[in-house]
C-alpha cells in the first residue's frame, strides 16, 4: 500500500512540476536572464509605477497601478453577477477529470458538476452547467506574471456571445483557479451587458 502511495506522489510530482518548468522555465538559479515575454495585454509602464491599458469596452486608455493590474481590476470591470465560492478539481492519468464548482448569484448558491477532457475543460463545463449557456471559447492564454517557485499565473479567457468578444482575466498561483476566475470575469461582463440593454 505504501508503494502505491509513493508511486502516486512521484507521478503527481512529475505530472505537475515538469509541465510547470516547461511553462515557466527552469529554476532561477540555472536560468539565464531573458527579456520578458510580451503580455497578452498591450501595456506600457508609466512614471507612476503603473500601466496604461486599453479598455476594450470604451476604447479609452486608462491608468492602473501595478497591483490593480495584477489583480485584474481595471475600469473595464463590472459588478459581479456570479461570485466564485469554491471549486474542487479531480484529475489524473487513470481517472476522468471532474470539476465541482460552487458560486453565488444574487445570494443563491449554485453548483455545477462536470466531466471534461482535462481539469480546465471540466471546470468550464461545470460553469456552463450553472449558467445554462454555452459560450464559444475564442481565446485562452496562461502566462507567468512573477518568477520563482510561487509564481503567479495570469489567465486570459475570451468568450464569444452574440458575435461579441468578452475578455476575462484571473490571477493565482494555481493556474486552474486563475482559469476559473478568468472565465467568471468574462461571464460577468456578458451578464452585465445582457442585464443593461
Amino acid at each position: 500500500m505504501k508503494r502505491i502511495a509513493v508511486e502516486c506522489a512521484v507521478f503527481a510530482f512529475l505530472l505537475f512540476v515538469i509541465p510547470l518548468f516547461a511553462m515557466f522555465g527552469t529554476p532561477a538559479a540555472t536560468r539565464e536572464e531573458e527579456p520578458p515575454a510580451s503580455s497578452p495585454l498591450d501595456t506600457q509602464e508609466s512614471e507612476e509605477d503603473g500601466f496604461s491599458i486599453l479598455d476594450t469596452s470604451t476604447g479609452e486608455v486608462v491608468q492602473v497601478s501595478r497591483l490593480e493590474f495584477l489583480r485584474g481590476g481595471t475600469a473595464a470591470e463590472v459588478p459581479p453577477t456570479y461570485e466564485l465560492e469554491s471549486y474542487v478539481i479531480n484529475s489524473g492519468n487513470i481517472i476522468s477529470a471532474t470539476a465541482n464548482i460552487h458560486c453565488r448569484k444574487n445570494g443563491a448558491d449554485l453548483f455545477g458538476l462536470a466531466v471534461g477532457d482535462g481539469p480546465i475543460d471540466a471546470a468550464f463545463l461545470a460553469i456552463e452547467q450553472i449558467t445554462g449557456h454555452h459560450y464559444e471559447l475564442d481565446d485562452f492564454q496562461i502566462q507567468a506574471v512573477t518568477e520563482g517557485r510561487e509564481a503567479m499565473g495570469s489567465t486570459l479567457v475570451k468568450l464569444r456571445s452574440n458575435g461579441k468578444l468578452y475578455a476575462g482575466n484571473g490571477i493565482s498561483t494555481d493556474i486552474i483557479g486563475s482559469s476559473i476566475m478568468a472565465y467568471f470575469n468574462a461571464l460577468n461582463k456578458i451578464s452585465y451587458e445582457e442585464n443593461h440593454r
